[in-house]
């Protein structure tokens, strides 16, 4: 979570000096070196797995390690970090609508009550607390960005449940990650050859792209998928509550920010939604075909490797 929490601060600060698309291709590109010795000892077979899993690699690659970052890099374009940092918590959330939806899982009233507290809190951090802007519909776009960026990072974990995909770190998730890397290539080379000159960054700025790069792109997810092989996906998924907490503190402290009683209020509400939905299972899912039968794990019990909730956002 400090990773993850750190990904805020120097994306913000990375994306102040080049395009979220940019930093994207830094984290795809800089994450499949990373894992690629794990590819290489495991003598797997990742151009195999590729081609077997064609459409769905496609797929994948773009709602688990394009879109999300992407969508998350340009909300961190902004100054309001800790409001931010609270959209993350809205992985869980849309992986149970989702699992309703793509699953045939039905929600208990519990679980009901907490999405409804958890959008009645992301109601607040989207106007900012200010009945004025909710009444001239005036939302953070930012914090819709990252919303948006949750959306995507929560199908990505249903569609890994839905088709039984496992990418491990040694070996299927270096080939999303080259895949990713591959389909962000051609608009890299466009903006280096015009606007940017990759060579020429400063110093602030490839600290902060090797940071998004090592940290989000390959140790979190080996981190991650260590922890959830020990304690499971839910258990660890609770850890994304501190990220907001984790956020505002190196907010305060690095950038200067300040705290607001509206941010503890919607903060509260999202919390509570968060733990009524994750601690309250969903009734039984009724079969059908490319689903799983009842009995089978809950959404979001990846494999280890895959991306937790509470990743991709300006996974």
């Amino acid at each position: 979570m400090l990773i993850v929490s750190g990904n805020f601060i120097f994306g913000n600060r990375a994306v102040q000096e080049i395009p979220a698309f940019t930093l994207v291709f830094w984290r795809t590109s800089i994450g499949a070196l990373f894992l690629l010795p794990l590819a290489l000892l495991s003598r797997g077979h990742i151009i195999e797995f590729i081609k077997q899993n064609k459409l769905k690699t496609f797929a994948l690659v773009l709602s688990g390690l394009v879109l999300p970052p992407w969508f998350g890099y340009m909300a961190l374009n902004s100054p309001k970090l800790i409001d931010i940092s609270v959209g993350v918590l809205a992985v869980p959330l849309m992986t149970i609508i989702f699992s309703v939806l793509l699953l045939n899982e039905r929600l208990s009233y519990l679980q009901i009550l907490g999405l409804i507290l958890a959008f009645f809190g992301s109601a607040v951090f989207a106007f900012h607390g200010d009945l004025e802007h909710l009444r001239n519909f005036d939302p953070h776009i930012e914090f819709l960005w990252i919303l948006v960026a949750s959306t995507f990072g929560s199908l990505y974990l249903v569609l890994l449940k839905r088709w039984d995909v496992h990418p491990s770190p040694s070996e299927g998730l270096f080939g999303l990650f080259l895949v990713a890397t591959i389909i962000l290539l051609p608009g890299f080379i466009h903006h280096a050859m015009t606007d940017l000159h990759p060579l020429k960054y400063s110093r602030g700025l490839w600290g902060s792209v090797l940071f998004v790069g090592i940290g989000m792109g390959g140790l979190y997810l080996f981190l991650m998928g260590y922890v959830i092989s020990k304690v499971g996906a839910t258990t660890a998924s609770l850890f994304t509550l501190i990220i907001p907490a984790l956020v505002a503190v190196e907010s305060v402290l690095f950038l200067n920010s300040s705290l607001h009683i509206y941010q503890a209020v919607g903060g509260l509400l999202v919390a509570s939604g968060v733990l009524f939905v994750l601690n309250f299972r969903p009734l039984p899912a009724t079969e059908s075909p490319g689903t799983e039968s009842p009995g089978t794990e809950s959404p979001g019990t990846e494999s280890p490797g895959t991306e937790p909730p509470g990743t991709e956002s300006p996974a």
